[in-house]
């Protein structure tokens, strides 16, 4: 468990500093800046995301109970089903073709 909180923290972490370097926005209902499609964001369209889930099911197991499963799964449907469809549908309207392009190349999870 320790593992997965390990490697999904350090996902989240270095996914958030690339936007950084960037200097794009992380805020969820902002607008987005730039087209991110590289490090990480060639693997997974949404690394950020990947690494809380990561560090959850790392909680979950460490704890060792069915119950420390919920959280993981609220996340992960409240990302999967509002979170993310509302970011793709921002940055469908910035980014228009090129974000497509990149929907086609690289995968919502993994």
């Amino acid at each position: 468990g320790i593992a997965c909180l390990i490697i999904g923290l350090g996902i989240t972490i270095a996914g958030s500093r690339k936007f950084r370097i960037v200097g794009t926005n992380i805020l969820t209902f902002n607008k987005p800046d730039t087209l991110v499609t590289d490090g990480l964001f060639a693997i997974s369209r949404n690394p950020m995301y990947l690494g809380f889930v990561i560090s959850l099911l790392g909680v979950a197991l460490w704890m060792n109970t069915v119950s420390a499963l919920l959280p993981l799964t609220v996340f992960f449907l409240a990302t999967q089903f509002w979170y993310i469809p509302y970011e793709e549908k921002m940055a469908r309207q910035v980014f228009s073709e090129a974000y497509d392009a990149y929907c086609a190349r690289v995968r919502r999870w993994l």
